[in-house]
């Protein structure tokens, strides 16, 4: 049976929830721009000149995609259901922050050696 918490005052709990929401805020933002960084992505990447395939890469970006709206929305969800449960809950959108950067550097990463195998 787990330990029951510890009641926490009003103004530890006040800014815990200023800390999770400013965190939420800046995650969302974060992965809009990323999306919006792997669109452009898409958009520039011309495959007819190289000889390269269109579809591999649209894979690459969509799969990239999917791990960063996932990767926001879970750690939002469990912001909330700790929120909910009264229990610290701050962390969880920092650390879909964390898997949403690390995404896009592996995105990035995964294109270019992709890029370099087609050429």
């Amino acid at each position: 049976m787990p330990a029951a918490s510890t009641p926490r005052s009003g103004a530890r709990l006040a800014i815990e929830l200023v800390v999770g929401i400013s965190l939420s805020l800046l995650l969302v933002g974060v992965s809009l721009a990323l999306l919006l960084n792997l669109s452009l992505l898409s958009q520039s990447a011309d495959c007819s000149e190289v000889g390269c395939d269109p579809g591999q890469l649209a894979v690459i970006l969509v799969v990239g995609a999917a791990v960063i709206v996932f990767g926001a929305a879970i750690s939002i969800g469990l912001f909330i259901v700790r929120l909910i449960q009264r229990r610290w809950a701050f962390y969880w959108p920092a650390i879909g922050l964390g898997i949403v950067v690390l995404a896009i550097f592996l995105v990035f990463w995964v294109v270019g050696l992709w890029a370099e195998a087609s050429l």
